[in-house]
């Protein structure tokens, strides 16, 4: 492919190895050793912005070799990127432009969209990445340490996405996080009744504006867009109790319709529970809140400040053992 050439690939969404719609397509220009590829996708609607990553790729059977190119832009549903690389050692690499057979582009919700102009079959799910390529990873719900953060986090960390929700007990930052005050909350925002039953009560409804005030309560929201979207797009989010035995389970929920692909969104943005507002078994369309645990203490009878409790780290196994996580799969 090193002599002139100019033509147009179809990009396709793929699922579960199978080819689905014409997402876009990839426009490939090659001239004086170089070759340019111009990348068109239009998506539908997503209630944040998603990072994109486009590897070009050299297919082999049971494999294709990623070369990663750069981060496609995203603006309103149009993913735009366009990328240049000379016609020998691609990225550092052995491969050189004549091997290459199309082009590879990952969101971040693990979805794949892909183009082959060589006669060969393919699947993105066999796409291997290089070793220095970043994992994508969702933005976590804790405070950024530094502005570089406030963007979805893409250095390279071997551990799944919804790690990024853990916290270290020996961090230094943690010994300065003011402690969490149920009692300050609920002298501080109104009392709402949003359920059908009394399985989350107690609850308080604070709109996006509150949300730099939480930290000196004890609760941070930090830079979750899942959490931002919906608490912007219908203008509150809830804080609410639970309480399961011997233990009593804080919740923060934002509101949200229960379909499959929000249900995903959620669960990748760490909020894997969904309490519909008016039924106890949710269903599509149904509207009511995501939520997540961000604060747990004892039962006890005797009366305790809940500023003397410690704040609970959160993490997929104290998640799953939780009272809401209990509470949800009955």
């Amino acid at each position: 492919m090193s002599a002139y050439k100019r033509f147009v690939s179809y990009l396709y969404e793929y699922n579960n190895r199978k080819k689905g719609k014409n997402r876009g397509f990839v426009r490939v220009e090659v001239r004086n050793h170089q070759c340019c590829l111009e990348l068109h996708m239009t998506l539908p609607a997503c209630p944040f912005i998603p990072v994109f990553r486009a590897y070009a790729f050299v297919a082999r059977p049971g494999t294709l070799h990623g070369l990663f190119l750069g981060n496609p832009s995203w603006k309103q549903g149009n993913v735009y990127g366009q990328f240049r690389i000379a016609d020998t050692s691609i990225c550092n690499s052995s491969w050189n432009l004549d091997d290459i057979d199309g082009l590879i582009v990952v969101c971040e919700t693990g979805q794949r969209y892909a183009t082959c102009w060589s006669d060969c079959k393919i699947s993105p799910e066999d796409l291997l990445l290089p070793e220095s390529a970043p994992i994508l990873r969702a933005a976590s719900l804790e405070q950024p340490e530094s502005p570089e953060t406030n963007t979805v986090s893409t250095h390279p960390d071997p551990e799944p996405a919804s790690d990024s929700f853990r916290s270290s007990d020996t961090a230094p930052a943690r010994t300065q996080t003011p402690s969490f005050s149920w009692k300050r909350l609920t002298e501080s925002y109104p009392h709402v009744t949003p359920f059908f039953d009394e399985e989350i009560h107690n609850c308080l409804q604070l709109s996006p504006k509150d949300l730099s005030l939480l930290g000196s309560f004890g609760v941070s929201c930090g830079n979750n867009q899942f959490f931002l979207y919906g608490s912007h797009a219908f203008q509150h989010f809830l804080l609410g109790k639970m309480e399961h035995e011997d233990t009593i389970c804080y919740i923060l929920a934002v509101p949200g319709i229960y379909e499959e692909r929000e249900r995903l969104l959620a669960n990748l943005f760490g909020f894997p529970y969904f309490k519909s507002a008016r039924a106890k078994a949710a269903q599509p369309g149904h509207f009511g809140y995501w939520y997540r645990t961000i604060h747990t203490e004892p039962q006890n009878p005797d009366p305790i400040s809940p500023e003397s409790q410690p704040v609970e780290s959160f993490s997929e196994e104290s998640a799953e053992n939780s009272p809401a996580a209990r509470a949800s799969k009955t």
